[in-house]
């Protein structure tokens, strides 16, 4: 009987990850070590979504290249980490549904986080878009951890120096960049007008239709 699979066992596999002393990561600009990706209803408002989708479609047709740099060249390796980046990040996905989910994630929530995949050799052979539902910065022995969270109720905890994170609006957090929080009143006032032009909408084509239902009428004199 085949083994039955989830997307969390393909990323992270089955090993049973080891109850360290984990203890809350200590950051200067806050008290709290977490992060939950907030958007308010960003995504829900139309030319929002648009301006997005037109960013992440560029985005996707990014084609970066495994190089090796040395103080005189730069050459390009032409292996299948190349294979990887430019075709198929992991069995899920193309490479552009890949870039264009981080660079989506990246412009919704101002930090995109990506989780590679190492077999026994070290050899890379996968990379996943993290969509955690929040992110705990955890440490031990003096190391760097983050602890995922996800809808789901499942967790991980990995080094942070694992994860591939992109961040921008990148100032008052020591380590993620801030949230969108201050765009709250410009998104309720985009969300009030996008449902006041639909209700418009609405009402004339319930107009038209009540107008064209009318009777023709002919006088004659």
């Amino acid at each position: 009987m085949a083994e039955k699979r989830g997307l969390f066992q393909s990323i992270f596999g089955k090993k049973q990850q080891s109850d360290k002393d984990f203890h809350a990561y200590k950051l200067l600009s806050s008290w709290e070590s977490t992060f939950s990706p907030y958007s308010g209803n960003m995504w829900d408002i139309n030319t929002v979504r648009s301006a997005v989708d037109a960013f992440a479609r560029r985005a996707s047709t990014a084609q970066p290249r495994h190089v090796r740099q040395s103080p005189e060249t730069t050459v390009s390796v032409n292996d299948y980490v190349d294979r990887i980046l430019q075709y198929q990040p992991n069995p899920y996905m193309t490479a552009a549904d890949f870039y264009y989910k981080l660079a989506a994630q990246y412009k919704v929530y101002n930090n995109a986080v990506a989780y590679p995949v190492f077999d026994s050799q070290r050899r890379l052979v996968a990379i996943y878009p993290i969509n955690a539902q929040y992110f705990e910065l955890l440490e031990y022995m003096g190391t760097l951890y983050c602890r995922f969270k996800f809808a789901t109720g499942a967790s991980y905890i990995c080094e942070y120096s694992r994860i591939i994170h992109i961040r921008r609006h990148f100032l008052e957090n020591d380590i993620f960049g801030d949230d969108n929080r201050p765009l709250n009143p410009v998104l309720k006032t985009a969300n009030t007008l996008t449902i006041s032009y639909g209700t418009i909408c609405a009402w004339r084509t319930t107009a038209r239709a009540s107008w064209s239902r009318i009777p023709s009428m002919t006088i004659r004199r």
